[in-house]
């Protein structure tokens, strides 16, 4: 089997585990706890994660498609380059999402989440100052539409 049908398959193959984790995911939302008193949304507590589970669903859905349609692997053709700097960038981010996670429960999200884009942004090679900026406030604009928009507590 040659370079591009195998990657086609293990898309596909990718694809179809997101799209069925996503169903059984979406599914046992329907068990969380409803809110209670006035810490409670109106959307419910499973607001955020089926949105989350919606657009990783979508999203492999699209992937399945286009693989299917065109016959071709979605993505760049040239593959991944796991050389050493790339495997310290990614173990570099994946530790600051747990700097993140960790400062999260000590700290207020409102803080935490532009300080994390901004560090994200850094190591992925961002250099650009307004580049910086507008995404240091996503997370301050997440926190207003969650909190004041949707009245979701996070």
């Amino acid at each position: 089997m040659d370079t591009d049908k195998r990657k086609i398959l293990g898309v596909r193959l990718i694809c179809l585990v997101f799209i069925a984790v996503c169903a059984v995911l979406y599914y046992r939302t329907f068990s969380f706890p409803q809110p209670i008193g006035i810490f409670g949304s109106d959307y419910g507590s499973a607001f955020f994660p089926r949105i989350m589970l919606g657009i990783i669903g979508v999203g492999s859905v699209g992937i399945l498609l286009q693989t299917l349609i065109t016959g071709r692997p979605a993505g760049p053709s040239a593959g991944l380059d796991l050389g050493l700097p790339q495997v310290i960038k990614v173990l570099a981010v994946w530790l600051t999402g747990l700097a993140f996670f960790w400062a999260w429960k000590n700290f207020e999200f409102l803080y935490v989440s532009a300080a994390f884009m901004i560090v994200v942004s850094l190591l992925l090679g961002v250099r650009r100052i307004v580049s910086l900026i507008l995404l240091g406030a996503v997370g301050p604009l997440i926190y207003f539409v969650f909190q004041q928009v949707l009245r979701v507590s996070l």
